[in-house]
């Protein structure tokens, strides 16, 4: 795995993030279901407009299934916050490759950016203040748990501080803490790759984190952050 690291303007780093393996798979499986239910959507909707040529059965079974491709996609988009982000969070899915970038404002606001570019525009999944990072862990999922075995699903998540501005609903929260993944489930040779990378990223920022003696676990040093352009004492920034 190849991570791009670039530094643009001098104020904002910026990384390649590979896409999910899954991703050929998971488009030819959404499209499929996409069809099914807009088919089974415009049958339904056109029984009802024609309602008085319909039996009783025929028009509760196109009301019964209304409300449930109303409910299925009601509840992700109430979920992910509205229809934009969870049409972002969608086309996400299609990505080839995504970018970590951390972009330092003018009133010492670090912007964390984590998106993708697709039809000439830029696409964000996530964007926070980088100065309430505690710590950039990657570490197996509930496959392996369940396999008690490593079975390469491991994943890099960045925990930040509940004052970033996202809401107690948002997954991955823990401790008065919230986090966010980055990259795809990946062989744990490649997470450790991304996430180092990762950390780079968020010193050369000014983000100070220190590694723990688990080897896949960073923690931002006491003081958060320092100036851009501020040599790292330790010689790690």
């Amino acid at each position: 795995m190849n991570t791009l690291r670039e530094v643009i303007d001098g104020t904002t780093h910026r990384m390649e993030v590979p896409a999910d393996r899954n991703s050929p798979l998971a488009l030819g499986c959404l499209g499929a279901v996409t069809c099914f239910f807009a088919f089974g959507t415009v049958v339904a909707t056109v029984a009802l407009v024609d309602v008085a040529e319909n039996s009783t059965l025929e028009t509760c079974l196109a009301v019964v299934w209304l409300v449930i491709v109303a409910a299925l996609v009601v509840g992700p988009v109430v979920a992910e916050g509205g229809v934009r982000p969870w049409g972002t969070m969608v086309l996400g899915v299609f990505a080839r490759r995504k970018f970590l970038e951390a972009a330092t404002q003018k009133d010492g606001r670090i912007d964390l950016r984590y998106g993708f570019e697709m039809f000439n525009r830029r696409l964000i999944l996530f964007q926070f203040d980088a100065r309430t990072i505690v710590r950039v862990r990657w570490n197996s999922g509930q496959a392996s748990d369940r396999a008690r075995r490593d079975v390469g699903d491991w994943s890099v998540t960045i925990w930040s501080r509940r004052d970033d501005g996202l809401t107690a609903s948002d997954p991955h929260h823990s401790r008065g803490e919230l986090g966010r993944t980055v990259g795809p489930s990946q062989p744990k040779a490649n997470a450790d790759e991304l996430g180092r990378s990762v950390v780079e990223l968020l010193r050369g920022a000014g983000i100070e984190l220190e590694p723990t003696d688990a080897g896949n676990e960073f923690l931002v040093r006491s003081g958060g952050t320092r100036p851009l352009g501020v040599a790292d004492s330790t010689g790690q920034g």
